[in-house]
């Protein structure tokens, strides 16, 4: 186990791991990590990221449950995740989102995320692919946002804007 804090939260690492002689401590391979209160405009630091990234705000909470593949050696496992009091230059964007992870060998899932973005609801579900060599997707919904806190990205855009907005986007990324 170990435990400690980094930015501006704490994460928490319990498990047991293969030895390099590929024995199993204590017969079992899996493990947990717990992420709590985490500040997103710390890990803008950390990314050393201009513009958007730096301006945001808000914590994120996570608990993931693995274990090594017998095939592969590789961590494989499901989780939750939460985004709470998500704010661009102090302006609230969310109050909390919440999904699931599931890690496997090849991808990482994104599932059933959903909570109000902007004032309207948002459902969210995609894959990311661990290698570029597959194609990876995210779909978004977005049902009754503000247009004007829709795009704070883009504030002498947003200050015109009025009225609800509905939005449905599929993205991709990586080859294919």
């Amino acid at each position: 186990e170990v435990s400690g804090e980094a930015l501006d939260g704490t994460i928490e690492v319990s498990g047991d791991w293969r030895l390099p002689d590929n024995q199993h401590p204590g017969g079992v391979n899996q493990g947990r990590i717990k992420l709590h209160g985490i500040e997103l405009d710390a890990v803008g630091d950390l990314l050393r990221s201009r513009g958007l990234v730096e301006s945001l705000s808000g914590t994120v909470n996570a608990k993931f449950g693995y274990r090594h593949d017998e095939q592969t050696g590789l961590p494989v496992g499901d989780g939750l995740v939460e985004f709470d009091d998500v704010r661009h230059n102090g302006d609230r964007l969310a109050d909390r989102l919440r999904g699931k992870l599931r890690l496997e060998a090849d991808r990482l899932e994104l599932k059933q995320v959903s909570g109000e973005l902007a004032g309207g609801e948002l459902l969210a579900e995609g894959v990311i692919r661990l290698s570029s060599a597959e194609r990876g997707a995210l779909q978004l919904q977005l049902v009754g946002a503000d247009l004007r806190r829709l795009l704070f990205a883009w504030p002498q855009l947003a200050q015109h804007q009025y009225g609800a907005s509905d939005l449905d986007v599929r993205m991709f990324h990586g080859a294919g």
